[in-house]
């Protein structure tokens, strides 16, 4: 049977598609149910009436031979079995029918609370993004805030190091120069005062007088 929602037929190997698909399968399930309650009593009535009632027996007349009577004994009997098997076959199809829609009941459950789980998971979902939306330029601004700050830190960190380590040198370089001795000697030459330094009894050269001895020395 198609749906008249979806336009779509079902088959065991494609899926509901909506709820009027499975009550479309359920139906013809309670139809089939149904004949088969209505051939299963008229069977029943059948049966009563091929079985011989429990009223008074009637008198045979005489001349009456039992050799006539035995073919339509035979026969009822043969409808009887016939009926009984009948009926047997019919209970069988209504119990594969009832366990088909309790299987197709199971899985329309199923169904139910799979739909159930996914629109609950798309709802939080639909939930979380909006929030993370509308959230979204404060934690930018606080987050670029606090990335400033941090920088600000390093650079004051930064400049504090660099101050203790000139400071270090300079230190050092005043502890070496008074372990090796170092001297300073004012002359006078040309007018001009000169300083002279020496180290351990030897003069430091003068970058300055360099260039003069190139001048004097070319190459």
């Amino acid at each position: 049977m198609q749906c008249d929602i979806c336009a779509r037929k079902y088959t065991p190997r494609l899926p509901f598609n909506c709820a009027t698909c499975a009550r479309n399968v359920l139906y013809e399930l309670r139809f089939e149910n149904a004949r088969t309650l209505v051939d299963k009593e008229a069977l029943g009535q059948q049966v009563e009436t091929s079985l011989p009632s429990n009223g008074p027996r009637e008198v045979e007349k005489p001349g009456t031979s039992t050799s006539a009577q035995r073919p339509s004994l035979v026969s009822s009997r043969w409808d009887v079995e016939q009926t009984t098997a009948q009926m047997e076959e019919s209970l069988e199809r209504i119990r594969e029918i009832q366990n088909q829609a309790d299987v197709l009941q199971k899985d329309i459950e199923h169904g139910r609370a799979q739909i159930a789980k996914l629109k609950a998971s798309l709802a939080q979902r639909r939930s979380d993004y909006g929030s993370a939306a509308h959230n979204l330029p404060t934690r930018r601004t606080a987050t670029l805030e606090s990335v400033e700050k941090g920088i600000k830190r390093i650079d004051h960190r930064w400049n504090t190091l660099h101050a203790r380590t000139a400071e270090a040198r300079v230190f050092l370089c005043r502890e070496a120069a008074d372990l090796y001795g170092l001297k300073q000697r004012r002359r006078k030459k040309g007018g001009m005062v000169r300083e002279d330094y020496t180290i351990c009894g030897v003069g430091i050269v003068d970058l300055r007088d360099l260039n003069s001895m190139l001048e004097h020395y070319p190459e």
